[in-house]
């Protein structure tokens, strides 16, 4: 079942990304978000895929609501590194794409 649900998510995100000019897949793109640990430094807490992240939304039927002061886009998982942040995709574009993705399954 989910990897029947993530192929929709991705394809469903995929659609958005296409019709919105990103020239990106939300299977090879990732949402990381970091925290400070109790030494103070930065450590990345949480790295999937666009398309497992608003998966699990889905099947939380949560609207997303990411926050762009602790997580970011990347090209590769597990790093908050500048050089990999996807330049022009925020978190907050990503909560709005993910939310159209969570209202079509609740209009089923």
């Amino acid at each position: 079942m989910k990897t029947g649900l993530l192929e929709e998510v991705s394809a469903k995100l995929n659609k958005i990304f296409q019709s919105t000019g990103y020239m990106i897949n939300a299977d090879d793109t990732y949402l990381n978000s970091m925290v400070i640990n109790d030494q103070g430094e930065q450590v990345v807490d949480y790295s999937e895929s666009l398309s497992w992240a608003i998966m699990e939304k889905v099947q939380a039927d949560e609207w997303p609501a990411f926050d762009e002061n602790y997580a970011g886009v990347f090209s590769e998982q597990w790093t908050f590194d500048p050089v990999y942040r996807v330049v022009g995709l925020d978190v907050e574009q990503v909560n709005l794409f993910g939310r159209a993705v969570v209202e079509s399954y609740r209009s089923l």
